[in-house]
């Protein structure tokens, strides 16, 4: 079972950011008489904060490559 909220599923324990007329809190997934359930938790959404720029990986130099096939 899974809450839905901004066309995305959210397992029970999970929060989110939840508009509803205009006005945003924070809600996690419950269960309630065995249906899911948003239950109101904070009456605000934190600011989120953006994720740093991502870094490129280094990859080592590829060796010498063999022109000619090297017998076994």
């Amino acid at each position: 079972p899974a809450c839905l909220a901004n066309g995305t599923s959210f397992q029970i324990g999970q929060v989110a950011c939840l508009t509803l007329s205009g006005r945003s809190h924070l809600a996690r997934c419950d269960m309630v008489l065995n249906n899911t359930s948003w239950t109101r938790i904070r009456d605000d959404c934190p600011k989120t904060k953006l994720a740093p720029p991502a870094t490129p990986i280094s990859t080592p130099e590829s060796g010498p490559v063999p022109t000619k096939p090297t017998e076994n």
